[in-house]
């Protein structure tokens, strides 16, 4: 185990001096009461506090935190104040830790008013304002719920509800649902007592059905779906929760983007694809959509589900999370985490992928999009809000799919009003005004939709099956995508 040199001084002016950085240091066998305190930015020097309201304050940190010393782990964090909040960012460089002993508050009941806790530690006003007190987790802090989603995925179920009952924060209930699986998920579910609340169902009904009801079997203030060949990681609520405050409706984060093997590929979005934070209202009137993640990379409050929810099932028996993430937002506002919190598994069987069937997955995404705009704009209308008559012809998105739908299988396509020339241009631009990527990539994109709109229909064909579906890519177009994306990032 790593350990510190920690000089804690008796004068008032004395700083406390921190040798070493180490990447962690606990040792509770040294001291009869001791602290771990992340993320001190840059405080090499902390001098002597002149308030009694400031060392209140002091003492209130050192003592909540000693209480929940327990829970550190390797990954340390500062703390720096936004306008809006104080937000943790992990720090990706070496990082400090002080240890700080309370053995004189232990032995002593009566410490003097001065001595003792300038002994322990002594902070400047403003820094103690810019550190985030923790609220006491055992009296305070809301109850979360992890609502696991299963069907037929018994052989990643396991992993999912473990990553759910593994997390950090104490206060965690884990609701899974199985939608009349036929593979043996019930029994695993079953297996494991009362660490769980399972819902079992007798008739499959659906992705959106079991939204309803493993939200209705849940308790907590703040609620995570989870898809059960998905996973989080042991941090992702710990997190989540800090971003929560009165009028926010959710909070989102990156995921990694796993192979079947288990490997990651990439983080999902991409990392340059920015998410959209803050009051999204205005991008979801008037274009239906913006910058988001899938199912498990999304914290929900329970105030903003229980304005929207249940869900018309019928409608969404796949994409449940579209319904979510596109009605949240107008309850409340956004917040966006750039950590990767779990995992997003590609396995080539996921219930909304369709395996090689691009012309399939594409007309469903199409159809997704209609069912979103419909419950976008009766929601708003109930709020006084005017939502785009046709909101997907200013999202790049969704024209991507409609053009490759128009290219890929004209015969069928769901909109026969539409042209390839005038899908390209909408979105060419829909790209160069709207999109959230860097403006290289976005160059790039616009060109993409030009070539559908001007090429032969059966080489058009090609150059959307190779964006849409990396499969299909000849292994000259593999090495040509992949050079295009690192020079645009």
């Amino acid at each position: 185990m790593g350990r510190c040199s920690v000089e804690l001084c008796n004068t008032e002016t004395s700083p406390l001096l921190i040798e070493h950085k180490v990447p962690v240091l606990l040792d509770v066998g040294a001291l009869p009461l001791q602290v771990l305190i992340l993320g001190f930015p840059l405080m090499r020097s902390i001098k002597a506090a002149q308030t009694d309201k400031a060392e209140f304050i002091r003492d209130n940190l050192l003592c909540r935190m000693a209480r929940h010393a327990s829970h550190a782990t390797t990954k340390h964090f500062c703390w720096r104040k936004t306008r809006r909040q104080r937000k943790m960012s992990e720090s990706a460089v070496s990082f400090e830790v002080v240890l700080a002993s309370l053995r004189s508050r232990g032995q002593d009941k009566n410490p003097g008013p001065q001595r003792n806790r300038r002994e322990l530690c002594t902070l400047r006003r403003t820094d103690v304002e810019n550190i985030l007190i923790f609220q006491d987790l055992d009296m305070t802090a809301p109850l979360v719920s992890i609502v696991v989603n299963n069907y037929n995925y018994g052989r990643f179920l396991s992993r999912s509800i473990g990553s759910a009952l593994a997390q950090t924060y104490p206060h965690v209930e884990v609701v899974v649902v199985d939608d009349a699986s036929t593979d043996g998920s019930q029994d695993i579910i079953l297996a494991l007592g009362q660490k769980v609340t399972p819902v079992l169902k007798v008739l499959n009904a659906g992705h959106g059905a079991a939204f309803n009801s493993g939200f209705a079997a849940s308790s907590g203030e703040i609620v995570f779906f989870l898809d059960a060949d998905d996973y989080l990681y042991p941090r992702a609520v710990e997190f989540a929760i800090r971003e929560f405050a009165p009028g926010v409706a959710k909070v989102q984060y990156r995921l990694d983007l796993i192979d079947a093997a288990g490997r990651i590929m990439d983080s999902f979005p991409p990392p340059e694809v920015q998410f959209d934070d803050g009051d999204v209202i205005p991008l979801l009137l008037s274009m239906g959509r913006y910058e988001g993640t899938v199912t498990a990379g999304n914290a929900f409050s329970r105030r903003a589900l229980d304005a929207i929810l249940p869900m018309p099932e019928e409608q969404f028996r796949q994409g449940a999370d579209g319904y979510v993430c596109t009605l949240a937002p107008l309850f409340g506002s956004v917040r966006s985490l750039e950590h990767r919190l779990g995992a997003y598994v590609q396995h080539g069987e996921n219930h909304s992928y369709f395996g090689n069937e691009l012309q399939k997955r594409v007309r469903w995404r199409l159809a997704h999009d209609a069912a979103r705009h419909a419950v976008l704009s009766a929601k708003a209308a109930e709020l006084g809000l005017h939502v785009h008559p046709e909101p997907g012809l200013c999202d790049p998105f969704h024209l991507e799919n409609r053009i490759a739908s128009l290219c890929l299988d004209p015969a069928n396509h769901p909109m026969p009003a539409d042209s390839r020339l005038s899908l390209a241009l909408r979105g060419a631009w829909a790209v160069v005004r709207r999109s959230r990527l860097p403006k290289r990539r976005r160059a790039v994109l616009a060109a993409w939709f030009l070539c559908l709109g001007m090429l032969p229909r059966s080489a058009a064909a090609n150059v959307a099956a190779w964006r849409l579906e990396r499969a299909s890519r000849p292994p000259g177009v593999g090495r040509l995508v992949r050079r295009i994306r690192a020079a645009t990032r």
